[in-house]
């Protein structure tokens, strides 16, 4: 092999290696903006609120937006059957408010399964306008999958400060460098994922 064959396989793979890799650099900045984005909805005109599971932050949240009038109803994803005592101990409002109208929901390991727990609550109550809780870093896979399963439905996203994502917009360690790499990977397959049906 002469060496001008062998220096264009070089700059080849080169090309190769480094399009990919500035494609994915372009998204994943793309990625911390989107998650940093604060939205701005008229939430009280929600029918309901839904938070899916991860930190205590996200279900006091959650909690606090009904507490405040905000929706008829609470559906809290992905919750350990067993946690439901710690739940009512994060809850500030009145007992028997979180007793007809927190629901948990016991299924969902993902947040695919969120998006499907969600679905069927949905479509149990009829809701066309639902506010969606969630740590902000997580905001862009958690919204995209809960509104490809409730199409009709218009979701609000309501992210909620975290250690990844603190106020300046941008991961300050390693450890938060790497789960917002972790999870805008898990974007990207979720995004070319076909819906379940």
């Amino acid at each position: 092999m002469s060496r001008k064959t062998l220096s264009g396989f070089k700059v080849l793979a080169a090309f190769a290696f480094i399009v990919p890799v500035a494609i994915w650099a372009a998204g994943f900045a793309w990625f911390i903006a989107a998650a940093s984005h604060v939205p701005k909805h008229n939430y009280q005109d929600a029918d309901a609120v839904v938070v899916f599971t991860g930190d205590k932050g996200r279900i006091v949240s959650g909690m606090g937006l009904l507490n405040q009038g905000v929706g008829a109803r609470l559906l809290i994803s992905g919750v350990n059957p067993d946690s439901r005592q710690q739940l009512v101990e994060f809850w500030s409002g009145d007992e028997s408010r979180f007793a007809c109208c927190v629901d948990l929901g016991l299924q969902a390991p993902s947040t695919r399964g969120n998006a499907l727990e969600l679905q069927s609550w949905i479509a149990e109550h009829d809701y066309k306008r639902v506010i969606l809780v969630t740590s902000n870093y997580h905001m862009p896979r958690a919204r995209l999958e809960a509104q490809r399963q409730s199409a009709r439905t218009h979701i609000m996203a309501y992210p909620v400060a975290s250690d990844v994502l603190p106020a300046n917009h941008v991961p300050i360690t390693i450890s938060g460098w790497k789960t917002m790499a972790i999870e805008y990977t898990k974007f990207i397959i979720a995004y070319f994922r076909r819906p379940i049906a």
